[in-house]
C-alpha cells in the first residue's frame, strides 16, 4: 500500500479546497475587537481564560508557532512572533494562510461592522469570493434601517400592525434579489441561537396573525431599549416564520429548475447562545420532509451529534453535511472520530469541507491543516484495511475537498493543471518576500500583478468578440468591488459594420460582469519603437442587470441554464471538445479575395509533413506553446485537407468553459498569425476549394443510460434544420455543406463513425464513453447559441422521450442511398439549403410553440431571427468579393 498512499497522501495535501462555509475577516484598525484566544473556542469571558489547557489550543499552539517560525512555543512568544508578522508583511502571512483555498463562500452575517466585505477575500484566493445571505440578518437590517419608526410617537398598535405588512413584503422582495442574485450561492440560518426550542421547528407555516402579534411585540421592546440599540429577533415563531418563507420562495422561484440555492442551518457546537440538547439536527426531519426540493446543509459536522446528521443526509437527497467548526475547536482524537462517523454512513459527495474561518486568517489556516490531517489518516486506514483502493481514495478526497461544493452551490469551477499541485506551505519561510508583496487575483496561471491589461470579452448574438480593456489594477479594483461595466442593451442589435437592425433600441443598459474563473493569459505585444512587451490577460463575461442578476439575453447565461437543468432533472453533465479548424493566409494584392494560402498547394494535404508544413512549426509551436500557458494543452495538432489548414483538438470540457476556451484558443490563434504576418480565419470558405468547420465532441457521461442517450439526440435530430440557424448561421456557411465530401452531408442523419453524416457516433472504447460528434456547426456561429440549442434540443429530448424516432444508425453515405433504402433509416429530410432556409425552419418552431423555444427564451430566438435575417440583408448588398472579405476579417 506504501507507493500507492503515497501518491494519496498527495492529493491530500496539495489539492485545492473550496470553502463552503467561512466569515469575514476583521479589518486591520479592529483587529483586537476580539481575543485571539478565540481561534480555537468557542468560550468567551471568564471561560476563555482556561482554553490554554485545551488540547485543541495547545496543538493549535504549536502549529501555529511553527506557522510564525516563533521561537519559542509559549503564548505570549507565539503573540509577538504573529505580531511581527503583520506589521513586517502582512500580504505574506495572507499568502501562506490561503495558498492552497481555491474559493471561500462567506457568511457575513456574523458582524458587519468590523470586517472587509466579502469580495474583498477574492483577492486571497484563485476563484471569487462568494455569498451567503443570512436570513435573520435580512430582517434585522429591514427593522434597522427604520428607526424612527421605533420612536415613542410613532408606537400604536394599530400603526406597528401595518408596518408588519410593509416588513413581510420587504422581506420577500429582498429575498427573491438574493435568490436571482449571482453572487449569491446559499442562505443560511441561526435560528439554533435565536429561540429556546432552536431546531425544533414546526413542519407547517406559522398563523400569519401569531407572527404579527410577535412582530408588534418586537417592535415595542425595542422602544423600551437604549437609543441605538439593534433589532434581534429572539422570538420562536417570527424566525419560523423567517425561516418557513424563505424556503417557500426558493421552492416556488420559478426558474428554479435550473438551480435551488441551498440552505445552510447551524446545527451543534455553538456559543452559550445555543441550547446544546436542542441542536440536534434529528429535530429538521419534519422540516427537511416539507421541502424536500430544497438543499439543506448541515453546518460545523453537528458535533457532538454526528451521526444523527450523517443519518438524514443519507436517507434525503436534499441533505448534504458540513465538516467544519470542529478544525480546530476540538482535540485531533475527537476530530479523527467525528470523521470516522461521517464516513460511517453517509455518502461522500454528501460530505462538505468548510473552516468556518472567521475574523483571524489564522483560523482559516488551522481548519486546513488540521483537516488534512486528519482525512490523511483517516483515508490510509481505509486503504489499509482494504475498503478502499488508490483511486476510490483520491476520489474521495477531491470530492470533500472541491467537488462537491462546487456542484452543489454550481459555482462552475475548474482547476488549471498547476493548481492541483500546489507544494503545501506550513511557514511564513516557505513564501517567496518578493512575490508575496501584494496578494493579486491569480486564476489559471494569471498574475494580475504581471500582466498591463485586461480584456473584458463577451460575444454578440453574431459571434463577434467584443471587449472593453482596463488596466490591470482597474481590473483588480472593479472585481474586488462587485462591480461590472455598462454598455448600451442597443449594442445587442448591431450587425458587423456598426449599423442598426431593427431590434437595436438606444434606451437601456446591459452590465458585462467578468467571470474570473475565465482568466487566462492573451497574447503579449511589442512595441516596435521601444521592444517593450505589452502584458494582457483575456477574461470572458456574462450579461447582468443592475442588481447583478443574470440577464436571459445573454447567451452565457441561455448555455449554463441548460446544463443546470440537464444535471438538475437528469444528472447529466456533458463534456464538450472542440476541434480548433483555422486556415493561414498570407495577403496578396492580386487575389481577388486579397489573400492566399500559407503553405503550398501541390505539398499540402491531410496530416501531411512535408517541408511546407516544417517551415511552419515556428507559428504551430507558439501557438501550442500559448494554448498550455491558457491551462488548454492541446491533444494533438494536425495539418488538414485545404492549403494552409491546421486542426488543433482542444481537451473535453464542461460546456461553459469549452466554448469559453473555443473562442480564447481562437483568439490567440489570430493575434499570433498576425504577428507571423498571416491571417487565420475561420470562415467555413475562406478560398476556393477550402473548407474549416467547428465540430463539437459531445459526451454525455458515464451515469447517462443508452435510453437516456437516444432521447437527447432524437431531440436534436428532430430539431437539426431549425439547430442549424444557430450552428450554421450564415449563407457563407452552407457552401462547405455538400454531399459525399466528407463535410457532414446535407442529409438529416446519424451514423456510427460516419463522416458523411451530421451526427457521428463514436462509440465508447475502453475505459471510455461514448461522444457524438456534431459535424454541422462553423467558425461563423455564436459558440454559446451553438451549444445551448444543441444541449436544448437533448434536453426537449430527455423530457419528452420519444427516442431516436425511428431514425436508424446510417453506415453509408446517404446521398448515395436509394429513396427507399433512406427511408428505411428514417432519413426523411435535408438540411437547409441557406441562411434564410435555416431561419424559417427555426421560425416555424417559434410560431408552433415548440419547447426548445421555451427553453431558449422566447424573445431572444425572436431577436436573433431578426439580427440574422438584417445580416444576410447587409451582406447580400455587397457584391460577392466584398462580402467574403469583409468576413474572412471578421471571423
Amino acid at each position: 500500500m506504501s507507493s500507492s498512499f503515497d501518491a494519496v497522501r498527495r492529493v491530500i495535501q496539495a489539492y485545492p479546497v473550496i470553502d463552503n462555509h467561512a466569515h469575514n475577516l476583521l479589518r486591520e484598525e479592529h483587529a483586537d475587537v476580539h481575543p485571539f484566544e478565540s481561534v480555537t473556542s468557542e468560550a468567551s469571558g471568564q471561560a476563555l481564560k482556561g482554553v490554554h489547557s485545551q488540547l485543541s489550543h495547545v496543538r493549535a499552539a504549536k502549529q501555529l508557532q511553527q506557522l510564525y517560525q516563533s521561537r519559542s512555543g509559549d503564548w505570549d512568544s507565539i503573540l509577538d512572533a504573529r505580531k511581527a508578522a503583520r506589521r513586517n508583511n502582512p500580504q505574506k502571512l495572507l499568502s501562506a494562510v490561503f495558498a492552497r483555498t481555491h474559493c471561500i463562500l462567506i457568511d457575513d452575517g456574523l458582524d458587519q461592522t468590523h470586517v472587509h466585505p466579502y469580495h474583498w477575500h477574492s483577492r486571497l484566493t484563485h476563484a471569487p469570493s462568494k455569498r451567503i445571505v443570512r436570513i435573520e440578518s435580512v430582517a434585522e437590517a429591514i427593522v434597522n434601517a427604520r428607526p424612527s419608526l421605533y420612536e415613542e410617537d410613532a408606537r400604536d398598535p394599530a400603526g406597528v400592525s401595518q408596518l408588519f405588512a410593509a416588513f413581510q413584503g420587504s422581506f420577500k422582495y429582498r429575498m427573491k434579489q438574493y435568490i436571482e442574485d449571482p453572487e449569491v450561492v446559499a442562505f443560511k440560518s441561526v435560528i439554533c441561537y435565536r429561540s429556546q426550542s432552536s431546531l425544533d421547528v414546526a413542519a407547517r407555516q406559522p398563523d400569519i396573525g401569531r407572527v404579527a402579534e410577535a412582530f408588534v411585540s418586537h417592535v415595542f421592546s425595542l422602544g423600551k431599549r437604549d437609543s441605538g440599540k439593534k433589532s434581534r429577533f429572539a422570538s420562536k415563531i417570527l424566525n419560523e416564520w423567517l425561516l418557513h418563507e424563505t424556503l417557500a420562495l426558493i421552492r416556488d422561484y420559478r426558474p428554479a429548475k435550473v438551480h435551488r440555492k441551498p440552505v445552510q442551518l447551524h446545527t451543534g457546537l455553538g456559543d452559550t447562545d445555543i441550547r446544546l440538547l436542542q441542536s440536534n439536527p434529528a429535530y429538521l426531519q419534519p422540516l427537511i420532509e416539507m421541502y424536500p426540493m430544497v438543499p439543506f446543509v448541515l453546518l460545523h459536522s453537528a458535533y457532538p451529534y454526528t451521526r444523527e446528521a450523517g443519518y438524514l443526509a443519507t436517507v434525503y437527497s436534499n441533505v448534504f453535511l458540513d465538516l467544519g467548526e470542529i478544525f480546530p475547536q476540538i482535540s485531533r482524537g475527537g476530530q479523527l472520530a467525528v470523521l470516522r462517523q461521517s464516513l460511517e454512513l453517509t455518502p461522500v459527495h454528501k460530505l462538505l469541507y468548510s473552516s468556518d474561518g472567521h475574523y483571524f486568517a489564522e483560523t482559516y489556516y488551522l481548519a486546513e491543516v488540521q483537516f488534512r490531517e486528519a482525512l490523511e489518516v483517516v483515508v490510509g486506514e481505509l486503504m489499509q484495511t482494504g475498503e478502499l483502493e488508490a483511486d476510490q481514495a483520491k476520489n474521495l478526497v477531491q470530492s470533500i475537498l472541491f467537488e462537491n461544493s462546487n456542484q452543489l452551490y454550481r459555482l462552475g469551477l475548474s482547476l488549471a493543471a498547476g493548481l492541483t499541485a500546489a507544494a503545501p506551505r506550513a511557514s511564513l519561510d516557505s513564501i517567496d518576500t518578493a512575490s508575496a508583496a501584494i496578494v493579486p487575483i491569480t486564476t489559471n496561471a494569471v498574475n494580475l500583478a504581471a500582466v498591463d491589461y485586461v480584456h473584458v470579452q463577451w460575444t454578440d448574438y453574431l459571434g463577434q468578440i467584443c471587449a472593453r480593456t482596463l488596466p490591470s489594477a482597474a481590473f483588480s479594483r472593479l472585481v474586488a468591488d462587485g462591480k461590472s461595466i455598462g454598455i448600451s442593451h442597443g449594442n445587442l442589435g448591431t450587425l458587423q459594420n456598426d449599423s442598426n437592425s431593427p431590434i437595436c433600441h438606444p434606451v437601456g443598459q446591459i452590465y458585462v460582469k467578468p467571470q474570473t474563473s475565465t482568466l487566462k493569459p492573451a497574447v503579449s505585444a511589442t512595441d516596435p519603437s521601444t521592444g517593450i512587451k505589452i502584458t494582457s490577460a483575456t477574461c470572458m463575461s456574462t450579461f447582468v442587470s443592475s442588481t447583478s442578476a443574470p440577464l436571459p439575453s445573454c447567451p452565457r447565461v441561455v448555455l449554463s441554464n441548460i446544463v443546470g437543468q440537464l444535471q438538475t432533472e437528469f444528472n447529466i453533465s456533458p463534456l464538450i471538445g472542440f476541434e480548433v479548424e483555422v486556415i493561414f493566409l498570407r495577403p496578396d494584392s492580386s487575389s481577388p479575395l486579397s489573400y492566399a494560402p500559407y503553405t503550398n498547394t501541390t505539398s499540402h494535404s491531410w496530416s501531411s509533413f512535408n517541408p511546407p508544413q516544417h517551415a511552419a512549426l515556428p507559428l504551430l509551436h507558439a501557438i501550442t506553446t500559448h494554448l498550455a500557458a491558457m491551462s488548454l494543452p492541446i491533444e494533438q495538432f494536425h495539418a488538414e485537407s485545404a492549403p494552409g489548414q491546421f486542426e488543433f483538438i482542444l481537451p473535453p470540457l464542461p460546456p461553459l468553459a469549452a466554448a469559453d476556451a473555443l473562442l480564447q484558443a481562437r483568439q490567440a490563434c489570430q493575434h499570433l498569425a498576425h504577428q507571423h504576418g498571416l491571417r487565420a480565419t475561420f470562415h467555413p470558405t475562406p478560398l476556393p476549394g477550402t473548407s474549416t468547420a467547428a465540430h463539437a465532441h459531445v459526451s454525455l457521461g458515464a451515469r447517462c443510460s443508452p435510453t437516456a442517450e437516444q432521447n437527447f439526440w432524437g431531440g436534436v435530430l428532430h430539431r437539426l434544420r431549425a439547430l442549424c440557424a444557430f450552428t450554421l448561421p450564415s449563407d457563407a456557411s452552407y457552401a462547405r455543406v455538400k454531399d459525399s465530401a466528407w463535410t457532414g452531408g446535407r442529409h438529416v442523419a446519424w451514423g456510427t463513425q460516419n463522416r458523411e453524416v451530421p451526427l457521428r457516433r463514436v462509440p465508447a472504447e475502453a475505459q471510455q464513453v461514448a461522444r457524438w460528434e456534431v459535424r454541422c456547426v462553423d467558425g461563423l456561429a455564436n459558440v454559446y447559441l451553438a451549444l445551448a440549442g444543441v444541449l436544448g434540443a437533448g434536453l426537449v429530448g430527455l423530457r419528452e422521450g420519444k427516442g431516436l424516432r425511428g431514425a436508424r444508425d446510417c453506415t453509408a453515405d446517404p446521398a448515395k442511398l436509394t429513396e427507399g433504402q433512406q427511408e428505411e433509416l428514417g432519413i426523411r429530410e435535408m438540411l437547409p439549403g441557406g441562411g434564410a432556409e435555416a431561419r424559417a425552419a427555426l421560425r416555424e418552431r417559434v410560431e408552433g410553440g415548440d419547447a426548445l423555444v421555451e427553453v431558449l427564451g422566447r424573445r431572444l430566438v425572436e431577436d436573433y431571427i431578426v439580427l440574422r435575417d438584417a445580416e444576410g440583408k447587409m451582406l447580400g448588398e455587397m457584391g460577392r468579393e466584398e462580402s467574403h472579405r469583409f468576413l474572412v476579417e471578421r471571423y
